[in-house]
């Protein structure tokens, strides 16, 4: 998974991964998993982001994240990490590293590829072959079965993808959509919009770096701005919406500068 860091996405959703040195755990009691948990909980009461999915595996762990503040994600992370490696290294009397260098973390501008995300994350136990796939304890999925439990995942956001009145039928409905499985190797959406947002993603980036522009400036009108729209909905092949959803502009903005085009 490639991590992002050339723009910074007004929508603020990352997929992060944090991983433990090779041949090393991460956790090796139930304790240890707890304890992982209630640090990030922490954390979230310091710098009030928003968590949608966990996984924790025994090396390995998957975080979906919504920032509230800018930039706030590189502190949220190292100081959770910070936390958690004091605890292992005092209880373990162990030396060196406990995560395998800086976090890696991809940003999500589309909310299809958000529940995608999701997904991905409460299916990777099945993935691994553990024995209880989707029941797997440490991940947050169980938190979605029961809707008006506490948790520290920020659940109705999700529900709201799915019925905004309901939330026993949304949550029903979430969780048939994680029984769906898909062996490719890359995140499981089957129209390929996975590989169609990477593509823009990657326009995206070289046009910025090319014109020097900051991801906030895509927000005035300017020809560098119709330039890339184009460029993107030609290469890319995303529709008018989600270019709209990549760029953080409405889709009648993005259509017009595609009309105009043929002018």
């Amino acid at each position: 998974m490639a991590r992002r860091t050339s723009y910074y996405s007004s929508n603020k959703y990352y997929h992060v991964l944090l991983k433990a040195p090779e041949n090393q755990p991460l956790f090796r009691y139930d304790s240890d998993y707890h304890t992982f948990l209630k640090i990030l909980s922490g954390k979230q009461n310091q710098y009030a982001f928003h968590l949608y999915a966990y996984c924790l595996i025994e090396d390995h762990i998957h975080l979906l994240i919504e920032e509230t503040t800018k930039n706030s994600l590189p502190l949220i992370l190292r100081t959770t990490s910070s936390l958690y490696a004091k605890y292992y290294q005092k209880k373990y009397q162990a030396h060196g590293l406990v995560f395998s260098g800086r976090y890696q973390s991809e940003v999500i501008n589309l909310r299809k590829e958000l529940i995608c995300r999701l997904r991905f994350i409460h299916q990777k136990p099945k993935r691994l072959g553990i024995a209880s796939g989707l029941s797997y304890k440490y991940s947050s999925y169980d938190d979605y079965l029961t809707p008006f439990s506490t948790s520290i995942i920020d659940k109705n956001f999700i529900y709201d993808f799915f019925d905004k009145k309901d939330y026993k039928k949304a949550s029903r409905l979430l969780s048939s959509i994680h029984h769906e499985m898909d062996h490719t190797v890359n995140f499981d959406v089957k129209d390929h919009l996975y590989h169609r947002v990477n593509k823009a993603k990657e326009i995206l980036k070289e046009e910025l770096e090319a014109y020097h522009l900051s991801y906030d400036r895509l927000q005035e009108p300017n020809p560098i701005r119709n330039q890339l729209i184009r460029r993107i909905y030609h290469e890319s092949e995303l529709t008018q919406k989600e270019i709209g959803d990549l760029l953080n502009l409405s889709r009648h903005i993005v259509g017009r500068v595609i009309r105009t085009e043929d002018l």
